[in-house]
């Protein structure tokens, strides 16, 4: 199904693209906005579940597809004739009399094609491509790795008396997952937030609050899914995509479109919320 979107999509920006009218909101920024209405539905019920409910195999499938919509969306924003067409009705933008809504629309689309690389050179744009690749393939693998060790990790209790004051239904989980491991007379707890985030709530032993707290705060950082040159790549790779667009850093790439607006004003606002929260954070 997310095949035959992105194919109908790609059909789509070809009709864009081959247009022989003069380009115009309707025929371009409208077209633009609505090509992938099907692609969206389907990504989004995908990455959905994914996020929700995952297993091993819609993560091989992620696998695939991620790089994929990587693919296609690179088609789009680094298309020179398509963005020639959003260009020549955006300088024209002035004399369309557009609403505010349409306006907004086709600055939007302009931007997005400006800031993921519709300006640079073929040689750059190749680089781009490549550098989104190995991003979307690092992502699914760090998002891999972060699932693994999630479901891998478990806590055994046997001293009912620290665990006393947890939820019927927590209790009654974990009693049952240490049965499936063979651990009867125990409690086991998992990386999952509805089991743990009740036993950091409410068990009484600050040791097995501190243990869980951990492992959850860790996971992803050691083998066998050890996260951590993965997250090294990543951070190397968005440092140079920003540059190659022109930005100082990967944070400036993002803060552009954010309220924040910048790095410097982010470190304001939690420096100012650090003065208001360390002292009840100490108290605690």
């Amino acid at each position: 199904m997310l095949f035959r979107s992105i194919a109908t999509a790609r059909r789509r920006l070809e009709a864009i693209e081959k247009d022989p009218a003069p380009p115009s909101f309707v025929n371009t920024i409208e077209a633009i906005e609505f090509h992938k209405e099907e692609l969206e539905k389907v990504s989004l019920l995908f990455f959905n579940l994914l996020g929700a409910n995952t297993n091993d195999e819609m993560q091989t499938y992620a696998k695939v597809i991620s790089p994929k919509l990587a693919e296609f969306a690179n088609d789009l924003l680094l298309n020179p004739r398509i963005f020639e067409r959003v260009k020549d009705v955006f300088d024209r933008r002035e004399k369309m009399g557009l609403d505010a809504e349409r306006l907004q629309l086709l600055e939007k689309t302009y931007k997005a094609f400006r800031r993921n690389g519709a300006l640079l050179k073929e040689n750059e744009k190749e680089t781009l491509r490549g550098i989104d690749q190995e991003l979307a393939r690092l992502s699914q693998d760090f998002s891999d790795n972060v699932l693994k060790a999630t479901n891998d990790y478990l806590l055994f209790v046997d001293d009912e008396s620290a665990i006393k004051d947890l939820p019927k239904g927590t209790l009654e989980d974990a009693k049952n997952t240490a049965r499936e491991k063979g651990r009867s007379d125990s409690w086991a707890f998992t990386l999952h937030a509805p089991s743990y985030g009740p036993f950091l709530q409410f068990c009484s032993s600050e040791n097995l609050r501190r243990e869980i707290w951990m492992a959850v705060m860790s996971k992803g950082m050691k083998p066998p899914h050890d996260n951590r040159e993965i997250a090294k790549s990543l951070a190397r790779l968005r440092h140079d995509r920003a540059s190659l667009l022109g930005y100082d850093s990967h944070a400036h790439f993002v803060l552009e479109e954010r309220m924040a607006g910048s790095p410097s004003r982010v470190r304001e606002f939690l420096e100012e919320l650090l003065s208001h929260s360390r002292p009840a954070a100490e108290r605690d």
